[in-house]
């Protein structure tokens, strides 16, 4: 059958028939007036622009995650709308401060007034951090968020992930920034589309090109801002509860600690994917991880042993778990009770509250887990989307996700 007339263009028709692309992306901020190393002056807005349009436009992009900084961030998400994309912005911190901060920078610009017409527009805004952790700490983990929420909505959609990148090419001075992330992104394998802002600088304005090829990078001031007492570090963490524990004569208490606790502490001590630190109180426990992979798997062999085991030979009636895992920014501090090392924060009571809602004998997690183990790269588990659901405590409503390992070839169907 024929399907294209004489000297019909099959590229052209296969490219309006082609699924648009999610893309992630980062890029720096417009110069501050105090700048004395130039890089993204101001002038360069309509070149920095047209040129995220045409790369977007070649890309086929219809779906993009950006935070939402004066210069890059906010052409970007400029760019996505005006080609009637879906637009997704994601704040390191409270919008109010993240203004002051990143958007409000440059004396009698307008973009703090662009930045709330995108977000007006945009599908979803989300404050990844209640407030400023004080580092660079919560803009690093916004960029995780980034590329975690993106990657699972290309996932969702079965289209491609595109990161995209507006970079001078220079070595970051912390963690958060433009060049930090490219390296993240190549060190998962992905190929990132750079648009070169030196090579704009150059053609545009060569006498500042020299200058900045001349002068030292900045030193980022904000990179030892963070208090040593009280440090944040993104962990993931994890809450259980025994199923059963509640209906236990005072005789099988004893058993239950010896067999059942002692379950859970012979696994955190010879587990490959061993907590920072480990807590319990009646029937529950309190893992924290360096990383979501760790988190994810500990959880799954935690379930099954404890699915697995034959209680009734131990004296206890059948014993089941529920599973709840949260990542984020959290303190480490010595807790002055107990001299021990702990992790304190606000994500820490987001995560308590994901494991009283969870179905017996599963793992849930939140979005923010679901996304970072996106970002991770973490092939040995997968987060599969369950709903809004009601958190305890009417703590709020949230996105969840059940937690199930990946098939493998010897793993039976």
């Amino acid at each position: 059958m024929q399907c294209l007339a004489p000297g019909e263009d099959g590229g052209r028709i296969e490219q309006l028939f082609r699924f648009p692309s999610v893309v992630v992306f980062a890029g720096h901020m417009v110069d501050r007036d105090d700048r004395t190393v130039p890089r993204f002056p101001p002038r360069l807005e309509p070149m920095v622009k047209d040129a995220i349009r045409q790369r977007l436009s070649k890309l086929n992009a219809g779906f993009g995650y950006a935070s939402g900084a004066c210069g890059s961030d906010i052409l970007f998400h400029e760019v996505i709308l005006e080609m009637k994309g879906e637009s997704y912005v994601i704040l390191p911190c409270e919008k109010e401060r993240f203004i002051k901060d990143s958007v409000e920078t440059v004396e009698g610009s307008d973009w703090g007034k662009r930045l709330e017409k995108v977000i007006a527009q945009a599908i979803e805004t989300q404050e990844v951090s209640r407030q400023r952790q004080g580092s660079n700490v919560s803009y690093e983990f916004a960029n995780l968020m980034l590329h975690g929420l993106a990657s699972v909505r290309a996932e969702q959609l079965e289209t491609k992930l595109v990161p995209v990148a507006v970079w001078d090419g220079k070595s970051g001075t912390g963690l958060g920034g433009t060049a930090g992330t490219v390296e993240r992104w190549r060190r998962l394998g992905l190929p990132v589309e750079i648009i070169d802002l030196e090579e704009i600088l150059r053609c545009e304005c060569p006498g500042l090109s020299v200058r900045a090829a001349a002068s030292p990078a900045p030193v980022s001031k904000q990179a030892s801002a963070a208090s040593s007492e009280f440090a944040p570090e993104i962990r993931a963490l994890l809450f259980a509860d025994a199923e059963g524990f509640s209906k236990l004569t005072d005789e099988e208490v004893p058993l239950f600690a010896q067999h059942f606790l002692g379950l859970a502490g012979r696994l955190a001590a010879e587990s490959a994917h061993r907590p920072l630190t480990k807590n319990t109180w009646g029937d529950g426990l309190y893992f924290v991880f360096s990383n979501v992979r760790d988190a994810g798997r500990f959880a799954l062999d935690l379930r099954d042993a404890v699915r697995n085991t034959d209680w009734p030979k131990h004296g206890l009636p059948p014993l089941n778990l529920r599973i709840g895992l949260h990542a984020g920014p959290v303190y480490s501090c010595c807790d002055p009770v107990t001299q021990r090392t702990t992790y304190i924060g606000a994500n820490v009571s987001r995560a308590a509250r994901i494991e009283p809602i969870t179905p017996t004998g599963q793992v849930y997690a939140s979005q923010t887990f679901a996304a970072l183990a996106a970002a991770e790269g973490v092939k040995e588990f997968r987060c599969d989307y369950v709903g809004q659901t009601s958190m305890a405590k009417k703590y709020g409503t949230f996105p969840t996700y059940v937690v199930l390992r990946r098939k493998t070839a010897t793993q039976p169907s």
